[in-house]
């Protein structure tokens, strides 16, 4: 069985916010994102994750983040923004499994 994977990532002037269903992912970009800034904070609901506390650095974090995951596999579907001062990044991210 195949399928995608999508992740909703945006980035404005006080928060990076991550939605995805792909536990393991959103828990990597927390991850990551605590190793360049260890003093963010992170209120998680679900599948959605905000992340304060950036030091003003959340555009460059916020694309370095898609880079990453570009090189790990993962695609740009749309980007749009600035829409009320945010860039809204759409990405998926095609599976396999081999269950039936």
């Amino acid at each position: 069985m195949s399928g995608y994977k999508y992740i909703k990532l945006s980035y404005s002037n006080n928060m990076i916010q991550v939605r995805t269903l792909d536990n393991g992912t959103l828990d990597w970009v927390i991850e990551e994102i605590g190793k360049v800034v260890p003093s963010c904070m992170v209120r998680r609901v679900g599948e959605l994750v905000q992340i304060y506390n950036l030091d003003g650095k959340e555009k460059q974090i916020g694309m370095w983040i898609i880079q990453i995951l570009c090189k790990l596999g993962w695609e740009t579907c749309t980007s749009t923004g600035p829409i009320d001062n945010a860039f809204w990044h759409h990405l998926k991210h095609r599976y396999e499994t081999h269950e039936f």
